[in-house]
């Protein structure tokens, strides 16, 4: 995959949803090395929610097949496509439950009609969609739960801004080299396995003389909350974001449905008429 160079320090961050950014440069460290240093990344500042600002977010729509709330798999459908609805294929009600050879179990249990399960190689990968070298595959979204699980793809050089995790992340490497800024001699290569506990701070950053991409599979409970270089609040980067993102870059780029694994449909169990 080529690499895409990313746009000088002095170019005019982005501010709308539409376009966020994860974008790289170069900063001095001891003993005369460099590393990229993250600019603004997913550009959502404060001030793009007073009234001076207009926002413009599309409503994500679930049809759900069965009653009751669950986990499912959500269909994002482009333009070439028909325009419909994002659908939740969700579990039965829950129900006494049996063996196999139907024996009563002493418990009652959540039936799923089939397994939740998606394979990457059928989700299409969204280029450019957190910045130009950052694409990523949705494999789990739970918007309600605030979690989110993807296989990210980091061309050379690019970064994720300096953040604050509101929760737990867990990162497997499945090729290429990354590490953190403030952690330059862990390097993470594939086999690498990392926990990072809620209420950690660090900086992504993938070495522009990295010959292949970086692939790893990270899952993040919350929010990434990031920051600028000198230290203000810059942007919020979680399940709400990513879902959005993945179903305007889809139509952007005619990628048809992309199929994920959602999270739960939170409802009244009974509607008046």
């Amino acid at each position: 995959m080529r690499s895409r160079h990313l746009p000088p320090s002095d170019e005019a961050p982005s501010t709308a949803i539409e376009n966020p950014r994860i974008t790289t440069g170069t900063t001095a460290m001891p003993g005369g090395r460099k590393h990229p240093t993250p600019r603004p990344g997913v550009r959502v500042p404060p001030r793009a929610f007073n009234r001076r600002t207009s926002l413009t977010v599309k409503r994500l729509s679930l049809t759900v097949k069965t009653s009751g709330s669950a986990a499912g798999t959500v269909g994002v459908d482009s333009p070439a496509r028909s325009r419909k609805d994002p659908t939740m294929t969700l579990a039965t009600a829950p129900a006494p439950a049996t063996t196999a050879t139907g024996a009563p179990l002493p418990l009652v249990a959540l039936p799923q009609g089939e397994l939740l399960t998606v394979n990457e190689h059928d989700v299409p990968l969204v280029h450019d969609a957190l910045g130009p070298g950052v694409h990523f595959k949705p494999l789990r979204l739970d918007i309600e739960n605030g979690e989110w699980l993807v296989l990210a793809t980091f061309e050379p050089g690019a970064t994720v801004p300096l953040h604050y995790h509101t929760g737990t992340a867990e990162v497997y490497t499945l090729s290429g080299r990354w590490h953190y800024l403030e952690y330059p001699d862990q390097l993470q290569t594939a086999g690498s396995y990392l926990y990072e506990p809620g209420s950690s701070v660090h900086t992504f950053v993938t070495p522009t003389t990295n010959t292949e991409d970086t692939v790893f599979l990270v899952r993040v409970q919350g929010a990434n909350i990031n920051f600028t270089d000198d230290g203000q609040f810059d942007s919020i980067l979680d399940a709400a974001l990513i879902a959005h993102v993945t179903q305007l870059k889809a139509e952007e780029q005619n990628l048809g449905p992309i199929n994920y694994i959602g999270g739960g449909a939170a409802g009244h169990t009974t509607k008046e008429a």
